[in-house]
């Protein structure tokens, strides 16, 4: 296998940040996590929602809108009323900027910067940018969010 196939396999491994920029030491497993992330995030499904809230630590928090959604069955609840009311929402990742934790016992903080859409029943769209901010532990063999602060 040549670089550039190997380059191209690793490329369909990613889905929605194909064409996110990325920092040069980011690991081919943690870019992987991120998008499975971003998947879910645009899953609208009660199975990804489940999957979605899996991938945050068992006392994990989600912070948006100014409110904090604590623990696995709060985020999966939240994210499910959220497809509710914004059904068709899409997230495209910009970029992501990853360091070192910055808290006791973290694995690494995440900044993702993503382009939003959505298409409402009544004809009217709405774009805009957000950014999240995730405090990311290792949990066994697996990432998982200690914290994730968005900002609109």
């Amino acid at each position: 296998m040549s670089f550039n196939d190997n380059r191209a396999r690793l490329q369909t491994d990613l889905q929605k940040t194909q064409n996110t920029l990325w920092p040069s030491h980011t690991t081919h497993q943690t870019k992987v996590w991120v998008d499975k992330f971003f998947q879910l995030l645009d899953g609208y499904s009660s199975e990804a929602g489940q999957q979605w809230a899996e991938l945050y630590t068992p006392d994990g928090e989600f912070e948006a809108f100014g409110q904090t959604f604590r623990g696995l069955e709060a985020i999966k609840a939240h994210i499910l009323r959220f497809w509710a009311m914004f059904p068709g929402l899409l997230h495209t990742p910009k970029s992501v900027y990853i360091s070192q934790g910055t808290h006791i016992g973290s694995q690494m903080d995440i900044i993702a910067i993503t382009c939003y859409a959505v298409a409402f029943p009544n004809g009217h769209h709405v774009t805009g940018e957000s950014v999240a901010v995730m405090n990311v532990v290792q949990q066994g063999d697996q990432l998982a969010i200690r914290s994730n602060k968005l900002y609109l």
